[in-house]
């Protein structure tokens, strides 16, 4: 009788800690920020067009080389104006949209300088 019983606990110990280990890997995953950088090819008061650095290669095989980033889709308010032409910038998103082949929720925008200026290097 008391073979049952052990079984019985061994099985909800085993889904308990299956659970545990599912919440932590769904949890890891949720709200990850990724981040590109690029040249700035053009910009106006609307949209900005920037050419993807060679070494993120993952992400120019699903997107291009150069991704056109129209200027609503950030979330952080960002004046495009402060975007010139041939400067290094980094794109924070979160996610791919695989059958439009483009961003998908675009957080920000930031000049490399901009970068440089709020971490200084050690």
């Amino acid at each position: 009788m008391k073979k049952p019983k052990f079984i019985c606990t061994i099985v909800v110990f085993i889904a308990i800690s299956l659970g545990v280990i599912l919440f932590f890997s769904m949890a890891s995953t949720e709200g990850k920020q990724d981040y590109f950088e690029g040249k700035v090819l053009e910009n106006s008061d609307d949209y900005i067009v920037i050419k993807i650095n060679s070494s993120y290669e993952k992400l120019i095989s699903k997107l291009g080389e150069n991704v056109k980033i129209e200027k609503t889709a950030v979330v952080k308010e960002c004046d495009f104006s402060k975007f010139i032409s041939n400067e290094s910038v980094r794109v924070l998103y979160s996610g791919i949209n695989p059958k439009k082949h483009e961003l998908e929720h675009i957080f920000a925008i930031y000049t490399l300088s901009e970068i440089q200026e709020i971490v200084p290097s050690r």
